[in-house]
């Protein structure tokens, strides 16, 4: 446990405690001008940090974005002046983040209602009111994603999580260079931060032997000739690469090693640099690649964790998929 988390559980009263929860599952209702009183603006940014992944977000906002909608509010994404690890401190409070990758969910930013009348800024919380239990990825699993709500969830993301023209010639330039026209089963395996720090109530993810006895029985059974491979994890590549030799395929996505004696705050992934032009940015589209085109093989393994719950989004169905169902770190 990091000193800070230490002192606010140790320290802070349970009442004092309280009394900042209440700030952060509320929304903050305000007004920047007389502008388009006709709409409610619903800002959507507060909720994420500079931890979490892609996926992490856009799962997230999602989330928002559905319950905007029931609402009628006109979601806005702000990650332009809210921290993530894709936006650099030199352009925060002057690039939209999520502009990077996608287009605002209802086509209006936040140059559009800087003068608004009606504005809700979005509670601090990783989902709305009402959205936790779905938020929450102890309790996300494979019925999860078959239930009447993930369907529903899934709907939003369809019609309002949409790829910037250029990052979708991106993804489909990659696609059809890497896997287009085979029969492939799709792995996402997380490793390096999370299997390290064994994050708790976290979903346990599989040890590289039982991904390799479930990736054959599915190429087997579902006669895939190649693998298409989503890591982070440098020895979980090399690990693969020696099983399946040319039947596996990856795109150009960032690996890392990290090590085992480093202390838990310095093992984020979020925390690591090459120091290369437009890095994090970089990083993003890249992982974003991955699960494009994990979403689009004919069969899927993977762990759960926020990827798998962006493949669950994005694809149009599986032939054969297949989650891990291995507890929780405790």
């Amino acid at each position: 446990m990091s000193l800070l988390r230490l002192i606010y559980h140790q320290m802070i009263p349970l009442k004092i405690r309280g009394f900042f929860w209440n700030i952060r599952i509320h929304e903050l209702k305000t007004s920047y001008g007389n502008e388009n009183a006709d709409q409610t603006f619903y800002i959507i940014g507060r909720n994420f940090n500079a931890k979490g992944g892609l996926f992490h977000i856009v799962y997230g906002a999602t989330l928002h974005i559905h319950y905007a909608l029931s609402k009628g509010y006109v979601p806005v994404i702000d990650l332009q002046n809210n921290h993530t690890q894709y936006l650099d401190f030199m352009p925060l409070g002057k690039e939209n983040a999520w502009e990077y990758y996608f287009e605002q969910p209802c086509g209006i930013g936040l140059e559009h209602i800087k003068r608004s009348k009606n504005i809700i800024v979005c509670a601090h919380h990783y989902a709305p009111a009402g959205y936790y239990a779905y938020s929450t990825i102890s309790n996300l699993n494979n019925k999860y994603f078959k239930s009447d709500i993930f369907v529903a969830i899934k709907n939003t993301f369809n019609r309002h999580i949409q790829l910037k023209a250029e990052t979708l010639c991106f993804l489909d330039a990659n696609y059809e260079k890497i896997a287009k026209g085979k029969r492939i089963c799709g792995v996402l395996a997380r490793g390096t931060d999370y299997t390290i720090i064994k994050p708790k109530n976290h979903p346990v993810q599989p040890a590289v032997l039982q991904l390799i006895e479930k990736i054959k029985n599915v190429m087997y059974d579902y006669a895939c000739d190649f693998v298409y491979l989503a890591t982070e994890d440098e020895e979980i590549f090399e690990k693969l690469k020696i099983e399946f030799g040319d039947q596996l395929l990856t795109n150009e996505q960032q690996r890392f090693r990290l090590n085992n004696e480093l202390e838990d705050e310095e093992q984020y992934l979020s925390n690591f640099r090459t120091g290369l032009e437009r890095e994090k940015y970089r990083m993003g589209l890249d992982y974003l690649c991955s699960i494009y085109i994990l979403s689009k093989a004919q069969c899927f393994v993977g762990g759960m964790n926020n990827g798998t719950i962006g493949v669950m989004l994005m694809t149009q169905g599986f032939e054969y998929e297949y989650v891990f169902d291995l507890g929780y770190y405790k």
